[in-house]
């Protein structure tokens, strides 16, 4: 029988399109041999490297394309996409989205990697856990995501006015007035205090009295 090769073995007992330094030492030992099987692999462009200890399998060996938003929980966490990203997922912000963004507690990044760019952005640890859902599209990966109104709000509180935050939803994030009335008015302000910012609150309060008021 042909012996596998090493790439071979990892496509065998992994399923995944993510693989860690650890697993990779799971399967062939821990040690300097392990380490420079991962080195002969990413110079032969069976692996990619997407940051220290977390790689990719190269196309000729992918069983589909790696989920973007899964990978960004991945690369930083703990994290959810939203800002942005969550904003075009939805269908909120016209704009096509060219780094994958996501929030969480700790203090900002960015990874340029050779799949892309993912940023990260700080909000409150108060505010971190309310409305984020976990979600799947077809055979990829689930991911980590804010709901709509999560992803509006951690985008205002980090970008937004603290007055006037319909206006500036429409004018400066060009969000369309219809999508805005699809989303909860009456969850915004409990969401609203997790961020522990009064004029944020007071902001969000305005915001969704105005949605009420358009959906009538």
């Amino acid at each position: 029988m042909k012996r596998l090769s090493p790439i071979d073995t990892l496509r065998r007992l992994y399923n995944t399109e993510f693989i860690t330094d650890l697993e990779v030492a799971a399967a062939f030992g821990h040690g300097p041999k392990s380490n420079s099987r991962l080195t002969r692999m990413v110079k032969a462009g069976e692996l990619i490297r997407v940051k220290r200890g977390l790689y990719i399998f190269a196309p000729p060996y992918q069983h589909q394309i790696p989920n973007q938003f899964h990978l960004a929980n991945l690369i930083y966490g703990p994290s959810y996409v939203s800002l942005e990203s969550a904003l075009s997922f939805y269908g909120l912000i016209p704009e096509a989205v060219v780094q994958v963004t996501s929030v969480n507690t700790t203090k900002p990044k960015l990874f340029r990697t050779a799949v892309g760019r993912f940023s990260y952005r700080c909000i409150p640890r108060g505010a971190f856990a309310a409305e984020v859902r976990s979600l799947k599209q077809g055979n990829s990966s689930s991911f980590l995501i804010a709901s709509p109104e999560k992803s509006l709000l951690d985008k205002a509180y980090l970008d937004g006015p603290r007055s006037q935050l319909f206006a500036w939803l429409v004018d400066s994030l060009r969000i369309d007035e219809g999508s805005l009335r699809k989303l909860s008015p009456t969850v915004l302000p409990g969401l609203s205090e997790l961020y522990s910012n009064r004029r944020f609150a007071l902001a969000v309060k305005d915001l969704s009295g105005e949605l009420c008021q358009k959906k009538l």
